[in-house]
């Protein structure tokens, strides 16, 4: 994924650096904008919406005139818009086709992005890579399929998991020796 890393703010009086694969979507308010983060924090910084928008990168989209969102964080898309940590925000219901048509196009964009040099190949780059998913409240992974050469499906190697996928793992196996 191409994000930026890090996006550099004043916010109450002094800077503050974001790491932007942190961020889940900024909120603007007349000449204010408020960055939410995966750990819950909020950042308020003067800035325009269409400023962050370009520091930000690719892989955020507009849903709505004071709201843009990383398509990383969107969870589902009806009524309202569904974050991954289960914040429910509005969007431009009257817009949903071009919204949907603009998500599915960047999503396409960054999966093929996965393919590229830069995907990670430790298991710090992976934690790093998925950092926004560590305080999500469900259990989240990348698991790898290994296909034999006829393409059948032989093996799955995880490459991350967060640790609601730990507890998760650690129920089951205390169901199973019940």
């Amino acid at each position: 994924m191409q994000f930026k890393r890090t996006l550099e703010i004043k916010a109450d009086h002094k800077q503050v650096v974001i790491n932007v694969a942190d961020i889940l979507y900024i909120k603007a308010s007349v000449n204010d904008c408020y960055i939410h983060v995966t750990s819950g924090s909020v950042y308020k910084t003067r800035s325009t919406l269409e400023a962050m928008e370009a520091q930000v990168g690719e892989y955020f989209l507009k849903v709505h005139r004071t709201y843009l969102v990383c398509i990383m964080a969107i969870h589902a898309l009806e009524d309202t818009l569904t974050l991954i940590n289960g914040e429910e925000l509005n969007y431009a219901t009257r817009r949903r086709k071009e919204i949907l048509a603009q998500l599915q196009e960047k999503q396409k964009k960054l999966i093929e992005g996965f393919a590229m040099p830069n995907t990670p190949k430790t298991p710090e780059e992976y934690h790093a890579f998925y950092r926004s998913f560590d305080q999500m409240p469900f259990a989240f992974t990348d698991i790898e399929m290994v296909f034999n050469e006829d393409r059948h499906a032989v093996d799955w190697i995880f490459r991350y998991g967060n640790e609601k996928l730990a507890e998760v793992e650690q129920r089951l196996q205390e169901l199973m020796k019940a």
